[in-house]
């Protein structure tokens, strides 16, 4: 069983994923992620929370869709706009 996360580990795991579902801000010498790509990551790391039925804080991580949605608290994640994140 994982321990839960801090606070501070949450919110840079939420910055993290903002950060790589950024879409259509790359410059030239950057490149993009996409959900495909960090899905793996999502579900080792947090879906055993954020996926199901009653997902933790309304957030489910499981879909892009769902990622783009939200929680219960609002959107985590502004696709094309990574400083735009809660």
């Amino acid at each position: 069983m994982h321990k839960p996360l801090s606070l501070a580990k949450q919110s840079l795991g939420t910055a993290l994923a903002a950060l790589l579902l950024t879409v259509g801000t790359a410059t030239p010498a950057q490149t993009k992620t996409t959900y495909a790509e960090i899905a793996p990551i999502l579900a080792q790391r947090c879906a055993m929370c954020h996926a199901g039925a009653t997902p933790a804080a309304g957030l489910r991580l499981d879909s892009h869709d769902a990622l783009l949605k939200g929680g219960a608290k609002g959107p985590v994640v502004k696709a094309g706009a990574p400083s735009k994140v809660s």
